[in-house]
């Protein structure tokens, strides 16, 4: 081949390599060598959910990332999303082998990729609390003598399909909804923040740690002037969440607990939280309404019903 013909056929070849000019006032990409540099393999901190290789992630989780095959110490970039590859501060990017990638307090997709390698990424889809479930807990909560009722109940954050063990929980002030003239005035007070564990529960999300919550209503003084009349009261209880030993706060869950309570004129006693009730019937076992408590019904229809004795 001669000289001259090389010569075209190199000006040729740059002419589809090389990118337009109209093509770079556009931006546009027309050309890439990445051929990729292999798959991100990942890893999640904690056991459960059992999938460690998921890509949805509850915010505050950490996952390790890892190249196969390893290239050795590579450069890492978020290109996407609310992450950081330190926990305290947000990092978009980090030279090492092996990083642990940190989920922030928002919701968008986070997109993690190999600089070098444009192609070679990994995205994670991430999920905020959407609920607080509560199942029965350990013991009935009655003051004898009154018409009161109440329970310990162990405490959930939903959704399961993910883990939310880097947060923690706290219930709000709240003035309580009184609908009798003899009952109150009722005032929810915030709570502590209580930190999530990492155990999981499939249905129910993840657990908080070391915790019940003590669901009660007193039907003695100071709460009750006249015992002898049907009252009730209602609260729908702000939750706030947070990351664990920060004060940074998870935005926009909405999330609520509602409680309420019904004192009859028999001396029966009933209290709801979201999906677990206490009941308290007087002695000589009357009916409350003419509803009978069973294993699977209450009179506020829950899924957890808990069966006391005046």
């Amino acid at each position: 081949m001669t000289q001259s013909k090389i010569k075209w056929l190199f000006i040729i070849a740059m002419l589809y390599i090389l990118p337009s000019a109209q093509a770079q006032d556009r931006g546009e990409e027309t050309v890439s060598f990445d051929f990729g540099c292999g798959n991100i393999i990942s890893t999640t901190k904690v056991d459960l959910p059992i999938n460690k290789d998921r890509k949805e992630l509850g915010v505050g989780e950490e996952v390790g990332l890892k190249l196969v095959p390893s290239k050795g110490i590579i450069k890492w970039e978020i290109i996407s999303g609310t992450a950081s590859f330190d926990k305290m501060s947000i990092v978009k990017t980090i030279t090492a082998e092996e990083p642990s990638l940190f989920i922030g307090e928002k919701t968008d997709d986070v997109v993690v990729r190999i600089e070098d390698c444009s192609s070679t990424k990994i995205r994670f889809k991430i999920y905020k609390p959407t609920d607080v479930k509560f199942i029965c807990g350990s013991r009935g909560l009655h003051k004898i003598g009154y018409p009161s009722a109440g329970i310990t109940a162990q405490i959930f954050v939903f959704p399961s399909n993910v883990s939310f063990y880097n947060l923690e929980l706290q219930e709000q002030d709240k003035v309580v909804t009184v609908n009798s003239p003899y009952w109150g005035p009722l005032f929810h007070d915030q709570g502590n923040w209580i930190p999530c564990s990492e155990y999981l529960e499939t249905g129910l999300g993840t657990a908080l740690q070391f915790v019940e919550d003590n669901i009660s209503i007193c039907g003695g003084e100071p709460f009750v002037v006249n015992a002898n009349q049907t009252g009730s009261t209602s609260c729908d209880i702000p939750v706030k969440f947070r990351i664990k030993n920060t004060n940074v706060i998870i935005p926009n869950t909405n999330v609520t607990n509602l409680q309420e309570s019904m004192l009859w004129n028999d001396g029966a006693c009933a209290v709801r939280k979201e999906d677990v009730e206490s009941i308290t019937y007087p002695l000589g076992g009357a009916k409350v309404k003419d509803c009978m408590c069973t294993d699977n019904s209450c009179f506020f229809d829950c899924l957890n019903c808990c069966h006391l004795t005046n």
